[in-house]
C-alpha cells in the first residue's frame, strides 16, 4: 500500500499544476516544450575602425562597466586580466527580472549574470573570445565572438554566437524565447555603445 502523500509533496503538486495551466492559457505563440532543446542567439555587426581598436574596446574595464549601466545593471563587478594567450574579462552583473508572472517564481525578481570571455591574442587582425554565461535561474550558455576585418579596408566585422538551454520542465521554450529577445536587446545596444566608444572612449 502506497504511503499518502504530504502535506509538502501536495503543495507542491498544486503549484505546478497551476503555473503549468497559466502557461497554457498565456497566448503568446510558444509551444509547450518537454524536451529541453538548446536554442541559439547568433548576430554579426560591424564598425568603422580597425580590428585591435574593437578588441581593445571589448577588453576595457571601463567599457565593460558602462555597458552594464546602459543596459540597466543594479550591480556590476568587471575584472580585467591578460592572460599568456590574450585577455579575460570577467563580469559580474545583477539585472531586474524583465518577465511575466508565469516566469518569476523561477526567475525572481533579479537576475544574476556571470560571464567570462576569453579572448584570444590578436593574429593577422583576428581574434575570438569563448564566452561563458551562467544566469542565477536555470539558465546556462556558450559560445564564441569573433572579431576580423570587414569587407571594405578600415572596418570591422563581428559575429556573436551563443548556445544557451533553460532546465525547467514544461516551460524550458518559453523561458529561453524570452531570454533569446532580452540577449539581442543586450547586443544591439553593446554594438551602439562600441560605436560611440570609436567616436570617443570618455563618453
Amino acid at each position: 500500500m502506497e504511503e499518502p502523500l504530504g502535506e509538502r509533496s501536495i503543495l507542491r503538486i498544486i503549484k505546478l499544476r497551476n503555473l503549468l495551466a497559466e502557461f497554457l492559457q498565456a497566448d503568446e505563440g510558444h509551444g509547450v516544450t518537454l524536451l529541453q532543446m538548446p536554442r541559439d542567439v547568433v548576430r554579426e555587426f560591424s564598425w568603422v575602425a580597425a580590428p585591435e581598436n574593437v578588441y581593445d574596446i571589448f577588453t576595457d574595464e571601463s567599457f565593460q562597466r558602462q555597458l552594464a549601466a546602459s543596459t540597466g545593471s543594479l550591480e556590476v563587478q568587471v575584472r580585467v586580466n591578460q592572460s599568456p594567450s590574450g585577455r579575460i574579462v570577467q563580469t559580474s552583473r545583477v539585472l531586474p527580472a524583465q518577465v511575466p508572472s508565469f516566469a518569476r517564481p523561477l526567475v525572481g525578481e533579479t537576475v544574476r549574470v556571470e560571464e567570462e570571455q576569453r579572448w584570444q591574442a590578436l593574429e593577422n587582425q583576428r581574434t575570438t573570445a569563448d564566452l561563458r554565461i551562467t544566469f542565477s535561474g536555470p539558465l546556462v550558455g556558450q559560445g564564441t565572438f569573433e572579431l576580423r576585418p570587414g569587407s571594405e579596408p578600415g572596418t570591422t566585422q563581428g559575429r556573436f554566437a551563443l548556445t544557451f538551454k533553460a532546465n525547467v520542465p514544461f516551460v524550458a521554450g518559453k523561458v529561453e524565447a524570452l531570454i533569446a529577445e532580452q540577449i539581442e536587446q543586450y547586443l544591439q545596444v553593446q554594438a551602439a555603445l562600441v560605436t560611440e566608444w570609436l567616436k570617443d572612449p570618455q563618453s
